[in-house]
């Protein structure tokens, strides 16, 4: 029974000494939920890409840079969509650590190319976007 305790303890120590932590996030869900917002993106679906959103996001769209309560920041982005239809999307890189991931695209549309960041916060089990990114790129 003492060499199960020791292991048990090698592991705990082994966790520890990487940086383990309980709270972080799968990354299958993370790539799952970023496929689920980039899906959104390229057919504006504002309704299921909001679902997303935390109380308040930080909004950057040409014209806008302010954190905004939730309602408010859907509108900003239906009011974005309304005038970028978008042609396509790409998501060109997903990363993070523990609770904070991120999601990088490309959003072609008829009136230009723009360059997407979301920022995605782990809070228990749910996947937030505390901040939405879109920067021309042309």
């Amino acid at each position: 029974m003492k060499i199960s305790a020791n292991i048990k303890l090698f592991f705990v120590a082994l966790a520890l000494a990487f940086g383990y932590n309980a709270t972080a996030a799968n990354p299958n869900v993370v790539v799952s939920i970023f496929q689920e917002i980039s899906a959104n993106i390229k057919t504006a679906n504002i309704e299921k890409l909001t679902e997303h959103f935390d109380s308040s996001v930080e909004m950057l769209l040409p014209d806008v840079e302010k954190t905004y309560p939730a309602a408010q920041a859907s509108e900003l982005l239906k009011k974005f969509f309304d005038g970028h239809k978008p042609n396509s999307y790409s998501t060109l890189h997903v990363g993070g650590k523990n609770d904070k991931h991120y999601g990088i695209g490309l959003l072609v549309t008829a009136n230009g190319r723009f360059r997407t960041t979301i920022f995605l916060q782990v809070n228990g089990k749910d996947y937030t976007i505390q901040q939405l990114r879109i920067e021309n790129d042309d």
